[in-house]
């Protein structure tokens, strides 16, 4: 999971670094990285979502111990993060693949995609914090070798690789 965060964060980067052309043209150097970016967040990032949704937290909420009480907290603000930067990340697709079409972004757009795009540098900041200070060594901690083992076969099946 956490190699997925180094990938969220390379394509932010670019993202990032992307609004900060303020919707000039852009060079073949820039366009495969941008569209790289777009694509992953369309595509990739919904399956690490996935995880962290449907095998990570599910198996924090059913962990019985009292060290594991106070982590319960942190699912529910995770999700909330995952609706809020996938809705961004929407707003973001439209004008981003309008830009490697046509070459350039009005001004307004422009602005707006650099603002999105800092937005989600943010949250993507504090969420990936919480998960790996708190969320995942909890995890690790206190699942068996088994229910880690089968939280994996699950992430395979979803990249279709099982």
């Amino acid at each position: 999971m956490m190699d997925c965060h180094r990938r969220v964060e390379n394509f932010l980067s670019i993202l990032v670094k992307a609004g900060a052309l303020h919707g000039r043209q852009l060079t073949g150097e820039e366009r495969h990285p941008l569209g790289a970016a777009l694509r992953y967040f369309r595509e990739g990032a919904p399956k690490h979502t996935e995880d962290e949704e449907q095998s990570l937290f599910p198996r924090l909420r059913s962990l019985r111990s009292p060290d594991i009480k106070p982590l319960l907290v942190y699912p529910d603000g995770l999700e909330r993060d995952h609706c809020v930067a996938d809705r961004w990340h929407r707003e973001l697709n439209q004008p981003g693949v309008q830009w490697l079409t046509v070459q350039t972004l009005p001004a307004a757009e422009a602005g707006r995609f650099r603002a999105l795009t800092r937005d989600l540098a943010h949250l993507y900041q504090h969420h990936i914090a919480v998960e790996e200070q708190r969320v995942f060594p909890a995890v690790a901690a206190k699942l068996s070798a088994d229910e880690l083992r089968l939280m994996g076969e699950e992430m395979e099946a979803r990249r279709g690789l099982r």
